[in-house]
Order: structure tokens, then sequence, then C-alpha cells
């Protein structure tokens, strides 16, 4: 991990899905990362970006989708880097989610070391 960083990092995770949220948490927390979890897009823009340094967020959930959420992230300027995970992956979405700016796109059931490499990567840091 990063030396200069004096916390963990701050995992922000967007899903619809109460059980992936929960799995999502005590996979991330396992790697000693810091998590918040949101039920929805909207409800993390509300809250605020504020020290999340990467968010990962669902592609499907109902209002705004995780693409829509990159694009709204990506219109504000300076945002955490964003990684896309679906249940249904289709290889246009995924072009469309990289192109929109998100360092990785994961198929659920997401593989826990690939979700890792994808953090680190988000957020240049290292286990």
């Amino acid at each position: 991990m990063d030396t200069n960083r004096r916390s963990p990092l701050h995992v922000a995770v967007v899903d619809d899905d109460a059980d992936v949220r929960v799995a999502m948490h005590a996979l991330l927390r396992s790697f000693g990362w810091r998590v918040t979890l949101y039920d929805g897009a909207q409800q993390l823009l509300t809250a605020g970006l504020a020290g999340i340094d990467c968010v990962l967020s669902d592609v499907q959930m109902p209002g705004m989708g995780g693409l829509e959420l990159l694009a709204r992230l990506r219109a504000g300027g300076s945002t955490p880097p964003c990684i896309l995970m679906t249940a249904f992956p289709d290889e246009q979405v995924r072009r469309r989610a990289m192109a929109g700016g998100a360092v990785c796109f994961l198929s659920k059931p997401v593989d826990d070391e690939r979700l890792a490499e994808c953090v680190e990567t988000a957020t240049g840091t290292a286990l």
C-alpha cells in the first residue's frame, strides 16, 4: 500500500441487491479497506464523494444504473475511479463502460483476486 497513505482505502459499493452489498463489504474489508454501502446511485451522489478513493457499482439498478452514474461522475470533473460489475455481461455494455472511463468491468460473481487487482489499479496502491 502507498506508504504516504495515513488511512485505509475507502471504497464505495453501489448495488441495489442487499446480498451483494453484504458480500462486497466482507470481501473488501478482508483486504483491509474501509467500505461504505449504497443501495443506489442517487444515494451515493446525495452523500457526496468526499473521502471516497474508488467506486464499485452495479451496472443494472432501478433508477440510475452504473453507466449513467459513471457518466455523471465523469461530468463532475475530478472524481474517484470507478469499477463496474454486472450479472449480465455484454460486450457492448463493457465497451461503453470502458469508453466512459471505467477502470474495470467485472462479471458477477466477482472474482476476489480480480477485484483486488482492479481496486489497486484504480487507486495506484498495492496490498
